[in-house]
């Protein structure tokens, strides 16, 4: 399986602190790796198969992306990157 990486190339991690148009969000999970920010995470999205997940801040707004879009822009690595 091949992880998912932003437009610019750099790869997706769960954890990642990200823009999802232009709001704040975070990557819970990069169901391609099995990668998940939290055991609950595992837990709630283990049933998908591929692509990631991500949740916006101040939100419960779930996602779930096959590829990601210009919409979704890195800001800052999960502490344990991927």
């Amino acid at each position: 399986m091949k992880q998912p990486t932003y437009v610019d190339g750099q790869m997706i991690c769960a954890g990642d602190r990200i823009k999802h148009a232009g709001h704040p969000a975070v990557v819970l999970a990069v169901l391609d790796t099995r990668e998940f920010a939290s055991d609950r995470d595992r837990a709630e999205w283990d049933f998908l198969k591929d692509g990631f997940v991500i949740l916006e801040a101040g939100t419960s707004e779930t996602y779930h992306y096959q590829k990601a879009d210009e919409d979704i822009e890195l800001v800052s690595r999960a502490e344990e990157s991927c």
